[in-house]
């Protein structure tokens, strides 16, 4: 059975808000893959940071979301 409610540790966790800059004034240079989907957990923004175009940001990021969901579900069955 799940548990609708999450104890308030745990709720916070998942209110945080971690600074993305991870060094002085990141946000000014371009994006780079490996900085931003290999060093970090890769989110369709950060990863089309990097390619500044939709349709190839789709095209790279389509493939690691069917990755990482057959591992979540393969792990559930």
């Amino acid at each position: 059975l799940s548990v609708a409610f999450l104890d308030g540790k745990d709720a916070h966790s998942l209110l945080k808000r971690f600074p993305r800059a991870n060094s002085f004034l990141e946000e000014f240079r371009q994006g780079n893959i490996e900085r931003e989907c290999v060093e970090e957990s890769c989110s369709f923004e950060e990863a089309n940071e990097v390619f500044e175009n939709k349709e190839r940001t789709v095209n790279y990021i389509t493939p690691l979301f069917r990755y990482t969901d057959l591992l979540i579900t393969g792990l559930n069955h």
